[in-house]
């Protein structure tokens, strides 16, 4: 820091072999003279903030791994339509990659009969809390990076705790032509 602080990590072990982690925070302490002589150091034992935030990591990696594996598409908005996170099956179903995918409204997935109206059902189910579509599954057609339109199956839930809502998004272009 420019200030003379430092602030890092260590690791220690105890004389029992116990490996623990330290962070370590040390300022020097300025004299009248603007020169430092002396310094205060605080550590603290860190250890087990850093094995829940492995824990955590691991576990985050694990839903990744999951979730990237469905074929169906897994996908989370904000309740402006804007999308959060989605998995990889995104590319395969829609043509988009996750990066091109987020950050942008999720009416970019529907044909032009439902994109212009998408955000007004949204904000429309917010204020009344009347579903049409959330808690249910419907068909209808959706809209691939290249401009064709596919049947799909779309089933939203609303995690109202949290201020979202999950799509699952699968392509029914082959059941359709079974049958």
């Amino acid at each position: 820091a420019t200030d003379g602080a430092y602030r890092g990590e260590l690791v220690y072990q105890t004389k029992a072999g116990a490996r623990r982690d330290i962070g370590l925070y040390i300022t020097p302490l300025n004299e009248s003279n603007h020169k430092s002589t002396r310094y205060v150091a605080v550590h603290r034992d860190i250890t087990e903030s850093k094995r829940a935030e492995f824990q955590l990591l691991e576990r985050e990696q694990r839903l990744r791994a999951i979730l990237d594996a469905a074929r169906d598409v897994i996908i989370t908005i904000d309740r402006t339509g804007i999308v959060l996170h989605c998995n990889a099956a995104i590319e395969k179903v829609f043509g988009y990659s996750a990066d091109e995918i987020l950050g942008r409204n999720v009416s970019m997935l529907m044909p032009s009969a439902h994109r212009e109206r998408h955000d007004g059902y949204l904000h429309r189910y917010l204020q009344t809390r009347q579903a049409h579509i959330i808690g249910t599954s419907r068909e209808m057609l959706a809209l691939h990076r290249d401009g064709h339109t596919f049947p799909v199956s779309l089933a939203v839930e609303e995690m109202k705790d949290l201020g979202l809502f999950t799509g699952i998004i699968s392509d029914i272009g082959e059941l359709r032509q079974l049958q």
